[in-house]
C-alpha cells in the first residue's frame, strides 16, 4: 500500500490509527544503513540533507508489523519541575558583572538532578550583554 503525503502530521497519525483498528495490522519494510556514521563527513542521519543509496546502500532486514495501537498512551507521563534561582551582581562602576545559578530538575524516574554555574558578565549596551559560565553537575 502507497502512503499519501498528508497536509498534517495529526490527520496522518489519525489515519494510521483508523488503519490499525480497521485492518488489524500495517506492515513496512524494516531497513538498516550497511555503513556505519564514522565513513563520511556528513551526517548521514541530517533529515535536511538527501543522501542517494548508490552512496550509502539500505539493506532490508524484515518486517515492522503495527498490531495494536497503545493502550493510555500518556499513562507513563508524570510531572516534571524544573527551579532555576539565578543572581548577578556588577563590579564597581565598570561594565562587568558575576552570576550564578543554582538549577534542580526533578522527574518522575531516575532522572532528577542538580546542578550550578557561575560565571563573568559584560554590558554592550544598557539592554544587550553577553555571559560567559561554566557549569558543574552534581
Amino acid at each position: 500500500m502507497a502512503a499519501t503525503p498528508s497536509p498534517e502530521p495529526t490527520e496522518q497519525r489519525r489515519s494510521k490509527t483508523r488503519e490499525i483498528v480497521n485492518s488489524g495490522t500495517e506492515t513496512f519494510p524494516f531497513r538498516i544503513l550497511e555503513h556505519g556514521r564514522h565513513y563520511f563527513d556528513f551526517d548521514l542521519l541530517d533529515p535536511t540533507k538527501l543522501i542517494p543509496e548508490e552512496l550509502v546502500p539500505v539493506q532490508r532486514v524484515g518486517k515492522l508489523t503495527l498490531n495494536r495501537n497503545p493502550d493510555n498512551f500518556f499513562g507513563e507521563t508524570g510531572p516534571a519541575n524544573y527551579i532555576e534561582i539565578n543572581g548577578s551582581m556588577p563590579i564597581g562602576k565598570s561594565k562587568f558583572s558575576v552570576g550564578g545559578a543554582l538549577c534542580h530538575q526533578k522527574v518522575k524516574g531516575p532522572l532528577d538532578y542538580n546542578t550550578w554555574n557561575v560565571g563573568f558578565g559584560y554590558s554592550l549596551t544598557d539592554h544587550v550583554g553577553f555571559d560567559l559560565r561554566g557549569r558543574r553537575d552534581l
